[in-house]
């Protein structure tokens, strides 16, 4: 009779909430006063209908579906009403309990998805969806689907390491499994948005851009990483890759001379350096230019090992650079380190003949024929 007196009540009451109070009274008193909980779930059904939101609902069919082992019907019940609501607030709640139910009471993963779906058509930023999915798109490596929901997940995500932590793992997928590298480079760049400094981030996007020959992106992150090496040798290994993409790859030797400029300003006695620059130097006839890395080179070695050297230097003071003072000067310190250095001697007494300094001519005639003489050679 108190059954039937709060039905004929539950008649006159105009709102969603008075109604809803009611069932939910009248499924306690089935529950409780008549011992018929099949009863109270229909009570909770109806105000489920009432108002799609109501956790107090929620959870007392859950319990009772449990009990009663009705989640079947309670699930089926729970779509049908998630079907026609048009609330973000009731989608949201109602959705996500019945996702829970269609995956973990009825392994019903097909219709969780739905589920989910259906929330995240109303609330595109709904955390605990995104999470449900990537769950059911993990288990079943579903590559595709996951990597979409883990980037919307970056999306909302207010921590800065927790999205890049998605982010990451969304390039991850996207390149090894997905074979997509725009999409990959996509997300690695997204995650150097939200941590500049990322080394993985960085690494990666070198070595794709390397692979794809994008080499004016590498040269932006080899500069990026340049900035943040740690130490000098690093930092030198770095811009060594920056000049060799800019000399081999892209021809620009006016930028890979900065690049290899900035390295002796690193570090004075890098010999690679000197050897590309002393390379593009010859190459584009810059005799001045390579004249001042060969004096650089000069600086750096003693004794004998310097010979070489000088002789290249006066080779460029006399026939490059119409400088046959300097020129004599050099063939005069080789001779300095090595006296009997005939090709030094040679070389200088014919600079001298052409430049008709005969009072030096003599004396260097004098001492070739002395060192001649040392060796048997004259007559």
């Amino acid at each position: 009779k108190v059954v039937s007196l709060l039905e004929v009540r539950l008649g006159t009451l105009e709102t969603p909430a008075e109604r809803t109070a009611l069932l939910q009274r009248i499924a306690g008193y089935q529950e409780e006063k008549l011992g018929a909980p099949d009863q109270a779930l229909g009570a909770l059904g109806r105000a489920l209908a009432e108002d799609p939101a109501d956790r107090g609902t929620l959870d007392a069919a859950e319990r009772l579906a449990g009990q009663l082992g009705r989640f079947r019907e309670l699930t089926a019940l729970a779509s049908e009403v998630l079907t026609a609501a048009s609330t973000p607030e009731a989608i949201r709640e109602l959705g996500l309990r019945t996702a829970a139910w269609y995956g973990e009471k009825l392994n019903d993963i097909d219709r969780a998805e739905l589920s989910f779906r259906r929330v995240l058509d109303a609330d595109a930023e709904c955390v605990p969806a995104l999470e449900g999915l990537e769950r059911i798109y993990r288990a079943a490596a579903k590559d595709t689907e996951l990597a979409k929901i883990l980037a919307r997940r970056a999306d909302v995500e207010q921590d800065g390491q927790r999205k890049v932590t998605l982010l990451s793992e969304v390039a991850k997928l996207r390149e090894r499994s997905l074979h997509d590298v725009p999409g990959a480079v996509q997300a690695w760049r997204a995650v150097l948005e939200a941590e500049p400094t990322s080394r993985e981030g960085l690494e990666a996007l070198a070595r794709l851009y390397e692979a794809n020959r994008s080499w004016e992106e590498l040269l932006e992150i080899l500069e990026r990483q340049a900035d943040g090496a740690d130490g000098r040798a690093a930092q030198v290994a770095i811009k060594h890759h920056a000049g060799e993409v800019l000399t081999k790859e892209l021809h620009d030797l006016e930028r890979a001379v900065e690049v290899y400029k900035d390295i002796l300003d690193l570090e004075a006695m890098d010999l690679r350096a000197l050897d590309a620059l002393e390379t593009i130097h010859a190459g584009r006839e810059d005799w001045r230019s390579l004249h001042e890395v060969l004096g650089r080179r000069l600086e750096l070695v003693t004794g004998r090992e310097r010979i070489p050297i000088l002789l290249r230097l006066a080779e460029l003071a006399a026939r490059k650079l119409s400088q046959p003072e300097d020129a004599a000067n050099l063939y005069q310190q080789v001779l300095v380190d090595d006296p009997g250095h005939l090709e030094a001697l040679g070389l200088l007494e014919q600079l001298l003949r052409e430049g008709s300094k005969w009072y030096d001519l003599v004396d260097v005639l004098t001492k070739h024929a002395e060192i001649l003489s040392i060796h048997g050679d004259v007559a």
